[in-house]
């Protein structure tokens, strides 16, 4: 069984953020699910954050320092929020551990007491790459003391991603650009690279293992933002992924035809155009391999 390490980003907000309450929570489902299989299982915690944000952070956490480069300095913008990069806190939790697999959460996302049970149980059985959907419970003015009654709400799903596992070999070869963390296109940057990278992958879209405060899908984003992010996914990382997909690793592709377009519709990230190309691409070069 690997070994593995959950990286979060915390950041320190003010009470009129949902975060406020969110990240207590988040923390006390991690160390609660360590200590829960702690017995068979020892999870590494990791906290990636700048200097200004540590002091929210529990004990049982390890932390270490992003640099001091942002969206901010990216776009040389001081009126933005000081986002990190996600090539900068994947290649600080590549530095910072040497665990054979890493968990990369939301900071507002809660984990079940089994999580870590669960990953491990899906490592062992092959799985270099995949990704669980998390359900969406009522936000409520809540406390880490709320933990049981939380595990309890079975709420609704969610499509969108913000629960990553892969392998820790994979990052120096992924194709981040600066897309920063917070802001639309993250979540499909990191899972189209695991959809090239990973030799086994799987999304888990219906366990009940994490969770999250707010029924909302989508959330208001800052226009500037979503199109820097959204320029590095198509003009950036798109292209230096495109040899290294196969359709065949994207989820839902299985469903068949037309079911697997409806779900890849659904799904804010994933991509229907890019995706028809891929499965274009791969029907026309199995045609190519029965004519020889």
């Amino acid at each position: 069984m690997g070994s593995f390490c959950h990286i979060i980003n915390p950041v320190k907000v003010n009470q009129s953020v949902d975060l406020f309450i969110a990240q207590p929570i988040t923390f006390a489902s991690l160390i609660r699910a360590a200590d829960f299989s702690k017995k068979t299982i020892q999870p590494e915690l990791l906290a990636l954050c700048y200097n200004q944000d540590k002091d929210i952070v529990p004990g049982r956490f390890n932390i270490m320092d992003l640099s001091d480069r942002s969206i901010r300095t990216i776009l040389n913008n001081p009126q933005k929020k000081n986002l990190p990069l996600l090539s900068d806190i994947l290649n600080t939790a590549y530095k910072a551990t040497q665990a054979e697999y890493i968990i990369y959460t939301n900071s507002d996302i809660a984990v079940q007491p089994h999580f870590y049970q669960f990953i491990a149980e899906k490592i062992h059985e092959g799985l270099d790459g995949f990704i669980i959907n998390r359900r969406r419970i009522p936000f409520g003015n809540y406390t880490p003391e709320d933990l049981d009654f939380l595990y309890t709400q079975k709420g609704k799903s969610h499509p969108g991603f913000d629960c990553f596992i892969f392998k820790r070999e994979l990052i120096p070869q992924m194709e981040l650009g600066t897309v920063c963390v917070g802001i639309p296109f993250m979540e499909a940057t990191l899972a189209y690279n695991l959809f090239a990278l990973s030799r086994n992958f799987k999304l888990f879209d219906k366990e009940f293992l994490t969770f999250h405060l707010g029924m909302e899908i989508f959330k208001k984003r800052d226009k500037e933002l979503y199109w820097h992010n959204r320029h590095q996914f198509f003009r950036h990382i798109k292209p230096r992924l495109w040899h290294r997909l196969d359709v065949r690793n994207i989820p839902y592709y299985d469903s068949g035809f037309p079911v697997r377009y409806i779900k890849w519709g659904l799904n804010p990230a994933l991509f229907t155009l890019m995706n028809l190309k891929l499965d274009i691409r791969r029907i026309r070069a199995k045609s190519g391999q029965h004519t020889r």
